[in-house]
């Protein structure tokens, strides 16, 4: 990307300091290059940028044997069910509605329902 933004400018500078502006006449022509000497010629000269302080060692094959092991099983997405969250909470002693006294308890109340969630496994052949 640095390369192809440097290459762009050097091409915008290259054709925007080296335009020779146009007269209406040959004759305007001559007269304005024998006035004044011809300007110089732009060469653009291109300059290395450094783009990594330091270069990354090269990297080992692996074993084949290595490799091999590594070829005999796969990955597979697996659903996995999380069972549901109770929390045991106080009910107060009360009248029902056939006006018996109910005496207080613990009541197991739901606060998260189950799910699956997708696991990657790796699975052996």
């Amino acid at each position: 990307m640095k390369k192809i933004i440097s290459v762009i400018a050097m091409i915008l500078a290259f054709t925007l300091l080296n335009t020779v502006p146009s007269y209406a006449s040959a004759k305007d022509k001559l007269e304005k290059l024998f006035k004044h000497p011809p300007a110089p010629i732009f060469i653009p000269i291109p300059i290395p940028v450094p783009t990594r302080k330091y270069k990354r060692a090269p990297r080992h094959r692996r074993d084949r044997h290595e490799q091999r092991r590594r070829q005999y099983g796969h990955y597979e997405y697996r659903e996995i069910w999380i069972s549901p969250e109770y929390e045991e909470r106080w009910v107060s002693g009360h009248y029902d509605d056939r006006c018996y006294w109910r005496e207080g308890r613990y009541r197991q109340v739901q606060v998260r329902s189950g799910y699956y969630i997708e696991k990657r496994v790796w699975v052996n052949r």
